[in-house]
C-alpha cells in the first residue's frame, strides 16, 4: 500500500512540473504573440499621429491567440495593453505609441477610473479603425465631424498710417483741449508697436490722464486726483509688434481696467475724485518735469467721455488697426494719424508736431479668414504670412494662429519701398498637434522673387531668421504658364503710344518649345504698314541669326536689330527690350547682350500680340510668362532685379508700369 501511495506521488509531481513547464511555455508564446499585437496597433497610431489631420486607416485584428481569447486596451494617453488569461494566469504585453491625445468611443471607458478604453476585438471579424483630426487619435471610433481643417481662406486687408516717433525729440503737441474740463468716467485706446521701452515711455497725456509703457513693456494708467500711484499690467507688450492698448476708468466705481489686445488684463479700485490739467501730447510728457519720449509707431488714438464695456474694447480689437471708434456719440478725440495730427471727433483737438519732423509710414493689417469644409470658423489654425515690400511684425515673414472668430492677422510697415506690395497667407494643415514644435516651414509657395520665408512661429521670433532660413536659389514657384502653339496667339491691342522718341520697355519669360518658320515671334506690334514698333523672336532657318533671340525696332519701315547668344529650347529665359529714345538694348537673363542706335520716329502704332505678329504668319511654339511693359526705359539694375525676383515676380516698383499679364492662368 506504501509503494502504491509512493508511485502516486512520484506520477502526481511528474504531472506538475509538466503542467507548469507547458504554463510556462504557453505564458511565453502567448506574451510573444500579444507583444507583437500590441506593438501593432500602437504602430498604426503613431503612423496616424505623424500622417496629420485628416489621415484614416483600418486593419483587422487576429481572431485569437492560438486558442485563447484576448482582450484590447488603450489608454488617453497612448499606452496599448493586450491581456490573455492561459490557465489561470494574467499574461498581458504593453506598448507606447508616442501620441497623448487618444479619444475613443466613450461606451468603453473603463470605470472608476475612465482613463482607458476596453476596446472589443469580436472574435474574428473586427477591424481596429484609427483616425487623426487635428491631432486628436480617434481609435475605433468617428472623430466629431467639427474639423478644424482649413479648406478655404480669404485674405483682405486694411491700410492707414502711423506717427514714426524717435524717442528723443519728436512729440505731437495740444495747447488746449475740448472738452476743457475733467472728463469723469472715460476711455483711451492707441494702436502702439514701441520699437524700445524705456524706464517709461508715453503714448498720451491729456484730460489729466497719463498713459504709458513702463519697465520693458508694462501698460500703465494715472489719473490727476484719483490715482496714488500709476495701475500697471504684469504682461508686457512686445517691441517692434504692434498691439493694442485700452484702459478705462469708471468716476463712479473708481475701477481702471487695462486691456490688451482687446483682452482684460487688471482691475484696481483709485479714487472717485478725477482732476483735470490743460493741454496734452503723444509721444511724450511735456507736464512731467521730463520728456518721456516714445520710440515707435503710434496710430489710432481714441479718448472717450465714457468707460466702454469689456465687449465694446474687443470691438475696438476686432475692427483692426484702422477701425472707427466704436461710440461715436462718447468720443472727444481722435486722431487716426494717418498722415498728419489731426483729430476727427468733431472737437477740433487738433495737434501741432513739435521737436524732430514726424513721418508717417503706412501700415496694413493682414486678415486671413479660414474656415473648414463645412464654412465654419476654424479656431487655432496656423497661418503664416509673407510680404514682398514692406516688412511684417517679426521680419520678411510671420505666423499666427487664428481666434475664435476664424481670423489670424499680421501687420505690414511700408516705409522705403513704395510701390504695390504681394502679400501671402499660407495654411498650415500638416500634423496639427506637432504645429507647435515646428522649428521651419518654407511653403515654397510666395509665387513672387527668388526668396523662400520661412513661417514657422519661431521664425516670427527671430530664432531661425536669417541666414538660415532664407534661402537664395533657383526658384520653381508653383503657378501656370500660357503655352502658345501656332497658329494660336493673344492680342494685347494697343497698350501704348510708342511716338517718336518715347522711352518704352517690354519684359518677358519664355521657354522655346520648337522654332517654326523663319521668324517665330515671342511678342510684337510691327503688323502696320509700313512696319512700325518693336518685336522679338528666336531666329529661325531663314532669319539672319538662327537659334538666336533677336529685337527689332521698326521706325517709319526702317529697322535695326540686337541679338543674343543661342537660345536653347525647353529652357527658360528673361528677355527685356529698352528703349531710351537713343538706343534700344536688348537683355537676356539681366545681361546686356546688345545696344543699337535708333532715332527715327514711331508714326503707326498697332495692335501688341503674344505669340505672333499681327496682319503676319510669324507664329511661335512657346511657354510664356509674366509680361510687363514700362514707359520707361528700365536701368542695367532694375534688368537684374527682374531677373532675380524670377518669373513669378512683380514688376518694378514705382517705374511706370503701364501693363503687366502674369498669363497665371489668364490673360
Amino acid at each position: 500500500m506504501m509503494v502504491f501511495i509512493f508511485i502516486l506521488l512520484i506520477f502526481m509531481i511528474m504531472f506538475l512540473s509538466i503542467a507548469k513547464q507547458r504554463a510556462t511555455f504557453a505564458n511565453e508564446q502567448s506574451f510573444a504573440q500579444l507583444q507583437i499585437i500590441a506593438q501593432t496597433i500602437a504602430s498604426d497610431i503613431s503612423i496616424a499621429g505623424q500622417a496629420g489631420n485628416g489621415y484614416t486607416a483600418s486593419f483587422l485584428l487576429p481572431a485569437e491567440l492560438s486558442y485563447l481569447k484576448y482582450n484590447v486596451s488603450i489608454t488617453k494617453f497612448g499606452t496599448v495593453i493586450v491581456s490573455t488569461n492561459p490557465f489561470g494566469h494574467i499574461v498581458q504585453a504593453i506598448a507606447f505609441s508616442g501620441q497623448y491625445n487618444l479619444l475613443s468611443n466613450s461606451s468603453y471607458l473603463v470605470p472608476p477610473s475612465n482613463t482607458y478604453y476596453a476596446i472589443p476585438t469580436y472574435n474574428g471579424t473586427g477591424y481596429l479603425s484609427v483616425q487623426n483630426s487635428q491631432g486628436t487619435i480617434c481609435v475605433d471610433y468617428s472623430c466629431p465631424s467639427t474639423s478644424n481643417q482649413i479648406s478655404q481662406m480669404i485674405l483682405s486687408s486694411q491700410t492707414t498710417g502711423a506717427a514714426q516717433f524717435n524717442g528723443a525729440t519728436s512729440y505731437i503737441h495740444f495747447s488746449t483741449l475740448n472738452p476743457s474740463n475733467y472728463l469723469g468716467s472715460e476711455t483711451v485706446s492707441a494702436w502702439v508697436n514701441p520699437s524700445t521701452v524705456a524706464s517709461r515711455s508715453e503714448i498720451l497725456n491729456a484730460y489729466g490722464m497719463y498713459f504709458n509703457l513702463q519697465n520693458n513693456g508694462e501698460v500703465c494708467f494715472y489719473q490727476d486726483g484719483a490715482s496714488s500711484s500709476y495701475t500697471c499690467t504684469a504682461n508686457t507688450i512686445p517691441t517692434n509688434s504692434w498691439s493694442l492698448v485700452s484702459a478705462t476708468y469708471s468716476q463712479s466705481s473708481g475701477l481702471v481696467n487695462l486691456y490688451i489686445n482687446g483682452r482684460s488684463i487688471i482691475s484696481a479700485a483709485i479714487g472717485t475724485s478725477p482732476t483735470n490739467a490743460a493741454g496734452g501730447s503723444i509721444g511724450e510728457c511735456s507736464y512731467c518735469g521730463s520728456g518721456f519720449y516714445y520710440s515707435g509707431l503710434i496710430t489710432n488714438v481714441q479718448v472717450y467721455n465714457a468707460t466702454l464695456s469689456s465687449n465694446q474694447i474687443s470691438a475696438l480689437y476686432s475692427g483692426g488697426i484702422a477701425g472707427s471708434p466704436v461710440m461715436t456719440s462718447n468720443v472727444v478725440s481722435w486722431w487716426p494719424l494717418n498722415g498728419n495730427s489731426n483729430d476727427y471727433s468733431g472737437q477740433g483737438n487738433n495737434g501741432a508736431v513739435g521737436g524732430a519732423p514726424i513721418t508717417y509710414p503706412s501700415v496694413s493689417q493682414l486678415f486671413a479668414t479660414a474656415t473648414n469644409s463645412t464654412s465654419n470658423s476654424v479656431t487655432g489654425g496656423l497661418i503664416g504670412f509673407t510680404s514682398s515690400i514692406g516688412t511684417l511684425s517679426g521680419g520678411p515673414s510671420t505666423s499666427n494662429r487664428t481666434n475664435s472668430a476664424g481670423i489670424a492677422t499680421a501687420f505690414a510697415v511700408q516705409s522705403a519701398y513704395p510701390g504695390i506690395g504681394t502679400d501671402v497667407a499660407t495654411a498650415f494643415n500638416g500634423n496639427y498637434s506637432a504645429s507647435n514644435s515646428l522649428v521651419g516651414w518654407w511653403p515654397l509657395n510666395e509665387r513672387y522673387g527668388n526668396k523662400a520665408y520661412d513661417i514657422s512661429p519661431q521664425s516670427s521670433n527671430n530664432l531661425y531668421y536669417a541666414p538660415g532660413n532664407i534661402f537664395y536659389a533657383s526658384w520653381a514657384s508653383p503657378r501656370y504658364v500660357t503655352q502658345i502653339i501656332n497658329p494660336s496667339s493673344i492680342n494685347l491691342n494697343e497698350i501704348y503710344q510708342e511716338g517718336s522718341a518715347n522711352p518704352v520697355s517690354y519684359s518677358v519669360w519664355f521657354k522655346t518649345l520648337s522654332i517654326l518658320g523663319s521668324y517665330p515671334m515671342i511678342f510684337g506690334d510691327t503688323g502696320g504698314s509700313p512696319r512700325n514698333g518693336y518685336d522679338l523672336y528666336v531666329g529661325g532657318t531663314g532669319s539672319t541669326a538662327p537659334g538666336s533671340l533677336i529685337a527689332q525696332r521698326f521706325a517709319g519701315g526702317s529697322g535695326v536689330a540686337a541679338s543674343s547668344t543661342a537660345i536653347s529650347q525647353n529652357t527658360w529665359y528673361l528677355a527685356v527690350l529698352t528703349y531710351d529714345g537713343t538706343n534700344m538694348r536688348l537683355y537676356l537673363n539681366g545681361v546686356l547682350q546688345g545696344t543699337i542706335a535708333s532715332a527715327g520716329s514711331i508714326t503707326v502704332n498697332s495692335i501688341m500680340s503674344l505669340g505672333s505678329l499681327s496682319g503676319y504668319t510669324d507664329y511661335g511654339n512657346f511657354d510664356l510668362a509674366d509680361f510687363q511693359a514700362y514707359s520707361t526705359a528700365l536701368s542695367a539694375a532694375q534688368v537684374a532685379a527682374l531677373y532675380s525676383e524670377g518669373f513669378a515676380g512683380p514688376p518694378v516698383s514705382n517705374t511706370n508700369l503701364i501693363g503687366w499679364w502674369p498669363l497665371n492662368g489668364d490673360t
